[in-house]
C-alpha cells in the first residue's frame, strides 16, 4: 500500500489541473488566542457513524459513482450498504480502501477521459479531514505489517481449500476469469492462485451488496469473513 493518503485529494487535484484548497493550518489555529473568560472543551469524536450522518451519505454517494468499496474488506462493505451503524475505525477502513482504489483509478485513466471531477473530490477532502485519526492509524498499521510467510501449497484435502468451494457455492461468487490457472479444481493451488480467486469472490459478493442484487444477513457472510481475515494481508496489502 502506497503512502499517499495524507496528500491523496491533492495530488488528484494536481493531475486534473485543479487547485483544491488544503486542510486548514491546525498549529496556526491552536495558536491562536482564545477570548478572555472562555473555557474551551475537547470532546471525542462519536465512535459510532450512523446512516443518517453526513459522512455515510457522502461515502454511499462516492461508492455508487465509482465503484470503489467494491476492493474493500467485506464488513465495512456490508454495514455501509445495509445502513447499519458502524464504528469509526471500521468506517475509515472503508474509506481508506475506497481513496486508494479513486488513487489508482487517477493513474491509470487517460486524463482525456478522465470522469473524475473537481465536485467529485469535495466530499472526499472532508471526509479525510474527518477521519484523518483513523486513517493515519490505518496506513502506519499496513506500512508496518510484516511480510507475510510464505504458505506451502493448498491442497484439495485442505479444510480451507473446502471452505472457499463452498463459498464460491453458496455466494455464487465463481471467478470471471477463463484462466484455467485459476480454476478452483480439485488440484493443488499455489497461495497466489487461491488468493486471486478468493479476492475474485469477496469482489463479487461486495459487487452484489452495492448493487442491491442481494441483501445478505451477516450470519450468512460469517464462513466468507473468516477466509478473508486468515488471507486479510495477502488479500489487501
Amino acid at each position: 500500500m502506497g503512502k499517499f493518503w495524507v496528500h491523496l485529494l491533492l495530488s488528484i487535484a494536481a493531475i486534473l489541473s485543479y487547485g483544491l484548497v488544503g486542510a486548514p493550518d491546525a498549529a496556526k489555529a491552536q495558536s491562536e488566542p482564545q477570548p478572555a473568560g472562555q473555557t474551551v472543551t475537547i470532546t471525542e469524536p462519536n465512535p459510532i457513524v450512523k446512516p443518517t450522518d453526513w459522512a455515510y451519505l457522502s461515502l454511499k454517494l462516492v461508492a455508487a459513482k465509482f465503484n470503489c468499496l467494491s476492493q474493500t474488506s467485506l464488513l465495512p462493505t456490508y454495514f455501509i450498504t445495509h445502513d447499519i451503524e458502524i464504528t469509526r475505525y471500521k468506517f475509515a477502513r472503508a474509506l481508506f480502501d475506497c481513496l486508494s482504489e479513486l488513487s489508482k483509478i487517477i493513474r491509470t485513466t487517460d486524463q482525456k477521459t478522465q470522469t473524475i471531477k473537481r465536485e467529485d473530490l469535495e466530499p472526499l477532502q472532508k471526509l479525510q479531514e474527518e477521519f484523518a485519526a483513523e486513517l493515519s492509524v490505518i496506513q502506519s498499521t499496513r506500512s508496518h505489517q510484516p511480510t507475510p510467510t510464505p504458505r506451502r501449497p493448498i491442497q484439495p484435502s485442505d479444510p480451507i481449500y473446502k471452505q472457499l468451494q463452498l463459498a464460491i457455492k453458496e455466494y455464487d461468487c465463481a471467478p470471471e476469469t477463463k484462466n484455467s490457472n485459476y480454476d478452483l479444481g480439485n488440484k493443488e493451488l499455489k497461495t497466489e492462485e487461491f488468493v486471486a480467486i478468493l479476492k475474485g469472490c469477496l469482489q463479487r459478493v461486495n459487487q452484489s451488496m452495492l448493487s442491491d442484487t442481494r441483501k445478505w444477513k451477516l450470519p450468512e457472510l460469517e464462513p466468507l469473513v473468516k477466509l478473508e481475515s486468515e488471507f486479510y494481508s495477502e488479500l489487501y496489502d
